[in-house]
Parts: C-alpha cells; sequence; structure tokens
C-alpha cells in the first residue's frame, strides 16, 4: 500500500508533474526505488508507461487539484488515490449514488466550492465517511516550502507533510530501440521533488 510507504526521509519522485497537470483523476502507477543512498517513490503516468514494463509497478489513481472544482474520482476496492499538493483545502471521501468516491476540494476564497461542497454533505445521498481540511496545519515557519499529500482509500484518509524541493535525479527511462537503446537507463533531470516529512 503506498501509505505505508510515506515514511519520513522517503523522496516522491514524479509526483509533481501528475499532481499539478490539472486534468481529472487518471491511472496512476507507482515504485519504491533506491537511488544512490535515498530510498523513492518513483510515480508514472500508467497510460503513457504502456503495459510491458520489466519493472514491477503497484497501481494508484491519481487525483490533481482543479482550480475552482471539486475535483473527484469513484475509489475501487482495495485502491488507494493521492491527491495534493494541499496547504488550506480538503480532501473528503464519502459514499453517493451507490459508489464511494474521493474528492479533492478547491476552498480558496475567490471561489464558492467550499459551499457548493457543505451543500453537497447536507444534501440527500451523501454519507461522509472521512474528511480532511488542511486549512491551518502547516507550522507558520513551514509554509513556504511545505504542502500536504493525502491518499485516500475505502476506509478513509492519511495526510502527510512533505517538503518540496527543486533538484538533479536520475529517472529510469524506457529504453528506445528507434534510437539504438538496447535497456532502460538512469538520465538526470531536473524536478521538483517531495520529501516526506512526517503523517499528521
Amino acid at each position: 500500500m503506498l501509505a505505508n510507504e510515506m515514511v519520513p526521509g522517503t523522496k516522491l519522485v514524479g509526483l509533481a508533474e501528475l499532481v499539478n497537470s490539472g486534468r481529472p483523476a487518471f491511472a496512476g502507477a507507482y515504485r519504491v526505488v533506491i537511488i544512490g543512498t535515498v530510498r523513492a517513490v518513483e510515480f508514472f503516468d500508467k497510460q503513457k508507461r504502456g503495459g510491458t514494463e520489466s519493472i514491477a509497478l503497484k497501481d494508484v489513481q491519481v487525483l490533481p487539484y482543479q482550480t475552482g472544482q471539486i475535483a473527484k474520482s469513484v475509489v475501487g476496492s482495495g485502491q488507494e488515490i493521492i491527491s495534493g499538493p494541499f496547504t488550506g483545502c480538503v480532501m473528503s471521501v464519502f459514499r453517493q449514488n451507490q459508489s464511494v468516491w474521493a474528492g479533492h476540494v478547491d476552498t480558496n476564497p475567490d471561489t464558492t466550492q467550499r459551499g457548493s461542497y457543505d451543500q453537497l454533505k447536507s444534501g440527500g445521498g451523501v454519507k461522509l465517511i472521512s474528511e480532511y481540511d488542511s486549512a491551518g496545519k502547516i507550522p507558520v515557519e513551514l509554509k513556504s516550502m511545505h504542502v500536504i499529500f493525502c491518499i485516500a482509500d475505502t476506509g478513509g484518509i492519511r495526510s502527510f507533510l512533505v517538503k518540496m524541493e527543486s533538484s538533479g535525479v536520475s529517472v529510469l527511462q524506457k529504453a528506445n530501440p528507434m534510437f539504438g537503446q538496447k535497456t532502460d537507463m538512469w538520465v538526470v533531470g531536473a524536478q521538483t521533488v517531495y520529501t516526506v516529512v512526517r503523517g499528521i
């Protein structure tokens, strides 16, 4: 389970590109790797990776933040959904129309989504399973470089404080036979990497 891999000091590689895409929820994948002496969870867009990987990937649903919306996705049995970054938004798991949903509620004061979310909860046909409001959860002294990520499943939500950093990291890229490449290779590229600080 991905939530169990979110131990302090673990680097989250490739996640920033996925959660900041603004797309509707989509199928992702991850694996735990060692990069040098550092333990990391490397994330992928499952569709872009194809189905012929020589490396074992585990499934995870990715739920990006969407400005001015309640981004949501159905949560299947045994499925985890990762969403973030959170700096004041709400993560929710609720039952509606015989399905369990995970939602990332934009609570920017310039939008009306918190009010829409409150109406959704108070209206008939919705049963709240779990909710995590990230407002005020990041210590003031950490706000410039820290965010929260949430992992939801049918049973609830786990939340994690992570530090943002931009760095050169090694990423495994699939071999491309068209360019004479016969094996997968590690390449270095600059990207936002998150480091798990602790569960909160």
